[in-house]
């Protein structure tokens, strides 16, 4: 996103403000503690009386191994714990000897309530992150991008035979938060789950994206209900749909708009300047797109692909399109590459559905992380913490405590970029 960009950015606001701070800001020393104790308002389903660890140690260790990038199964992490034992007791994670065992973490996860510990996090990282936008930023006027797409949990199916479960993401590329992720049994599930969440959220300057499965009128209609607005890639086997798009691009060459972004090519018709029987709920515009960002590979053949969507601004939707992508490339691949998923054998929903849970959070420690030291890689930010994840604690977790932030904004007020 450039500085005339359309929709918000958020982690470029941290970045700003800290980078422009009179004081630097110093870390705490560690914060475990803290992280534990934001971990204890999860909710506990154990019967009081038959507690032998405390959720949030249990969590804690999770936590720990995982953005360590070393959390892929339960009898590994009773073999690390085993292994590792003073380590762990220096971080208060474990007490004398009681050493969690497999059946612990298993007997955790197949009951937790993911939501609630989605919740103790994902609203503290959305506070400080919008606290900083409205700092650093212009207060209205941009959108925000919201992002569903499944993601296969392929060690899932492993140990029963059957198939692979399906993990359906809601994610934000303006804040890199994962807000919601739910197993599901097969790809064509995700239609009706993408529906019915969508009708959870306020989507008032909001773009929805998804893959071209999720290109259905019901979808369109859910979303400008919603007062929101949508940019869907045309399924292949929507002959009709395509066939219309192609012949209105090429009787009405004087109407189109044209747009280079990222090197690629965005050429736009206005409903309301051609002849169309399509009646998408609340489209007004077709759009097509011609990638070159693999120019440079063996393979490069550059097809155009097509767009409807009920925005009529091209820089805003050309946008939307070039990181509709950010959930692939961001967050799937961080989950791949470094968190292992799909080495990890759960077959429980509920347990994949924490674990998911689990690598969000990390992800957004991480990619706050990244804005905040300013790594233009997040990579380089993994290599930085992955071996030091009380560090990385240490850096993100104060800043999501409300009084931390308020002290550390008054004391720099006057180093950061007024607009």
């Amino acid at each position: 996103m450039n500085e005339s960009s359309n929709l918000k950015d958020y982690l470029k606001s941290v970045s700003l403000f800290f980078s422009s701070l009179e004081e630097p800001y110093n870390p705490g020393k560690n914060e475990i503690d803290v992280f534990l104790h934001i971990l204890s308002h999860v909710n506990d389903f154990r019967l009081k009386g038959k507690v032998k660890y405390k959720l949030e140690n249990i969590l804690g260790i999770c936590f720990y191994l995982a953005l360590k990038g070393e959390f892929s199964s339960f009898s590994y992490t009773a073999q690390y714990v085993g292994v590792r034992k003073e380590e762990f007791i220096a971080l208060g994670l474990i007490e004398g000897n009681k050493i969690p065992s497999h059946d612990t973490y298993l007997y955790v996860f197949n009951r937790l309530d993911a939501s609630s510990l989605r919740d103790v996090f994902i609203d503290k990282f959305k506070q400080f992150l919008e606290t900083i936008y409205h700092i650093t930023e212009a207060a209205g006027g941009k959108y925000t991008i919201l992002s569903g797409d499944g993601k296969e949990f392929r060690g899932s199916g492993r140990r029963n035979g059957k198939r692979n479960l399906n993990v359906f993401n809601m994610y934000s590329a303006s804040n890199s938060i994962c807000s919601t992720s739910i197993p599901l049994d097969d790809k064509e599930s995700e239609i009706p789950t993408f529906r019915r969440l969508l009708g959870k959220y306020d989507l008032r300057r909001t773009v929805v994206t998804a893959d071209a499965l999720h290109c259905q009128r019901e979808t369109c209609e859910v979303v400008v209900s919603k007062k929101g607005a949508y940019v869907f890639k045309a399924k292949d086997n929507q002959r009709a749909l395509i066939e219309e798009i192609k012949r209105n691009f090429k009787a009405t060459r004087k109407k189109i708009q044209r747009l280079d972004l990222n090197s690629c090519e965005y050429e736009m018709l206005l409903i309301k300047d051609i002849i169309s029987d399509a009646d998408w709920p609340g489209c007004k515009s077709y759009i097509k797109m011609i990638s070159h960002k693999r120019k440079d590979q063996s393979d490069y053949n550059p097809t155009p692909q097509y767009f409807i969507s009920s925005l009529s601004n091209l820089s805003l939707i050309a946008e939307a399109i070039d990181n509709r992508w950010e959930i692939e490339d961001g967050l799937h691949l961080f989950k791949d590459s470094f968190q292992n998923e799909d080495g990890c054998t759960f077959s429980n929903k509920n347990a994949v559905k924490v674990m998911a849970t689990i690598n969000n959070i990390v992800y957004a420690f991480y990619k706050v992380a990244s804005a905040i030291i300013g790594d233009e890689k997040l990579s380089t930010t993994i290599i930085r913490y992955k071996d030091n994840p009380v560090a990385l604690i240490s850096l993100v977790v104060p800043l999501l405590k409300k009084n931390n932030l308020n002290a550390l904004i008054k004391k720099n007020m006057r180093g950061v970029k007024e607009r």
